[in-house]
């Protein structure tokens, strides 16, 4: 460390912390679960080694000591709290694939620094990415819990990768969380938490994450959760052909403020965990399907999941069956491989628009186009499909907009979605995005949208062969016109890497469009 600083180091307080703090580790990353960069740790940590200002600015500066990492070969945590004095903690331990049972004690033992500094944090945040348990830093971490933490407004905990036998063995832990200010909570990895207790405050929470949850559990602390706006809840893989000592009763869980629900079960527990919510009637929910359990027949599944699916879809005669919805998505995950995740998703607003697009005119005498809401949308992806497709084309009856994503769906699908086109008389808006089989669907438009007031395609690079989209949509359009069809509102091509051919095509888009009469579009 030099004595005098170089001009080029002479910096202001200021300016010095806001560069400083490009370094230190930003406590939002526990949530995105990023690692931890060493180097960038190294960096921040050996800063104050530079010269003697920089020395100074960071050891009178304790917000620039606040975030307290463990394992921290850099700075020792002893000092790094005394330096730290009153300033908010932002608390993150992170285990590394290769920690040993000696690195995981060190980590506890220094974690316990902490006992007297509860009223000081503001974020906690444990990630273990070994692949057992960590059982010694666990009981360190529920201790410090359990004490009173008034700051404490985000806890994340993912205590490694658990296969689904290991979780369902593991005992759950009653959770006594005396934090009033705490807003965020993400549980993930081998934890199953008894949510029981009424003592823990959560009055201000408003984003909650449960990997696992029991349905014993869905009472005390979950029952009323005030200002929730945000949830993910993982019931398992049928909890209730496993026999269960209680079921949450209808409209017990009180969360009125809730916006997005996102839960993963085996559809056999689907109607009794949706019958105990107690939402707004606005809230937009994704609904995982666990397909494939031990405990459940492959038979009764599918069953069960016509029963599940009949709770949001709608009915023949467009009636919703659930109140709470204005959006639902569908996807389907196959316990094989977890990540491999499908969605089919159906929208419904409450404030639907007869007229997809009104006219608002502008001070210079232009006119701009707003659009109004559909009454219902569909997003499509492959997986899901297979399993709803054949329980919900009545649905298409009432269908205001379709996404179909043809890059990833095979011709098969592809062509009987075309099948249900005639059935979609009502749909307004058509979303076409793919590469070598955009045409299939162009070809099978004919007249059997005549609600269609949107259209957009986007074809992409990766195509084997040249494919003439644009013609396709010129037959299409001579059509519509021929039918005596209202003319498109908006149309709107996409194509990557455009070919001669492309553009000699989109000539001849040009002139139908104005042979139709369609200069407006």
């Amino acid at each position: 460390m030099t004595d005098a600083s170089p001009p080029a180091l002479s910096l202001p307080e200021d300016v010095f912390l806001y560069l400083a703090a490009l370094f230190r580790p930003n406590p939002s990353e526990s949530q995105a679960e990023h690692e931890m960069d060493d180097y960038r740790l190294e960096a921040w940590a050996s800063l104050p080694a530079v010269c003697r200002q920089w020395r100074e600015i960071c050891l009178g500066s304790p917000s620039y000591w606040s975030y307290f990492v463990l394992p921290n070969k850099h700075v020792h945590p002893r000092r790094m709290l005394a330096r730290v004095r009153d300033a908010l903690l932002d608390v993150r331990i992170e285990l590394s694939e290769d920690a040993t049972d000696q690195d995981e004690a060190q980590v506890a033992a220094d974690l316990s620094l902490l006992n007297d500094r509860t009223q000081n944090i503001r974020s906690f945040s444990l990630h273990s990415r070994m692949g057992l348990s960590v059982l010694t830093l666990l009981e360190c971490t529920m201790q410090i819990l359990s004490l009173p933490h008034t700051r404490l407004e985000h806890l994340y905990f993912h205590d490694g990768h658990p296969l689904a036998e290991e979780r369902v063995i593991s005992a759950a832990r009653a959770v006594v969380l005396q934090s009033p200010s705490l807003r965020t909570f993400m549980l993930k990895g081998h934890q199953r938490l008894d949510w029981s207790p009424t003592t823990s405050n959560l009055r201000q929470l408003t984003h909650l994450h449960l990997d696992f949850l029991d349905f014993a559990h869905m009472r005390g602390a979950l029952t009323y959760l005030p200002q929730l706006q945000t949830a993910f809840v993982n019931l398992g893989e049928g909890q209730l052909a496993q026999g269960v000592d209680f079921v949450p009763s209808a409209r017990s869980l009180s969360w009125p403020a809730l916006m997005e629900l996102t839960f993963q079960c085996h559809p056999i527990d689907a109607p009794a965990f949706w019958n105990a919510l107690d939402v707004p009637h606005s809230v937009q929910v994704t609904f995982i399907i666990v397909t494939q359990s031990p405990f459940v027949a492959a038979m009764e599944s599918r069953r069960l999941l016509s029963t599940a699916l009949s709770m949001f879809l709608p009915s023949r005669h467009g009636e919703t069956p659930s109140q709470k919805l204005n959006a639902l998505g569908v996807s389907y995950r196959k316990l094989v491989d977890e990540r491999s995740l499908s969605r089919v998703a159906l929208e419904w607003y409450r404030e639907a628009s007869e007229d997809l697009v009104s006219r608002s005119h502008q001070g210079n005498g232009g006119a701009r186009r707003t659009l109004g809401k559909y009454a219902t949308s569909l997003w499509i992806e492959p997986a899901a499909l297979k399993v709803v497709l054949g329980y919900i084309p009545s649905s298409f009856n009432h269908l205001g907009s379709l996404h179909l994503d043809s890059q990833n769906l095979s011709r098969n699908i592809i062509a009987a979605m075309s099948a249900y086109f005639p059935h979609m008389s009502t749909l307004q808006e058509l979303h076409i995005c793919g590469s070598r089989d955009v045409h299939i669907v162009g070809r099978s438009l004919s007249v059997n949208l005549p609600g269609l007031r949107r259209l957009i395609v986007e074809r992409f690079e990766g195509s084997e062969e040249y494919i003439d989209v644009v013609g396709a949509l010129c037959v299409y359009l001579g059509q519509r016109s021929a039918a005596g069809l209202p003319t498109l509102e908006y149309l709107r091509l996409r194509e990557d890497g455009m070919t001669e051919g492309t553009l000699i095509g989109f000539e001849g888009l040009v002139q139908e469009l104005c042979a139709y009469r369609m200069e407006d579009v």
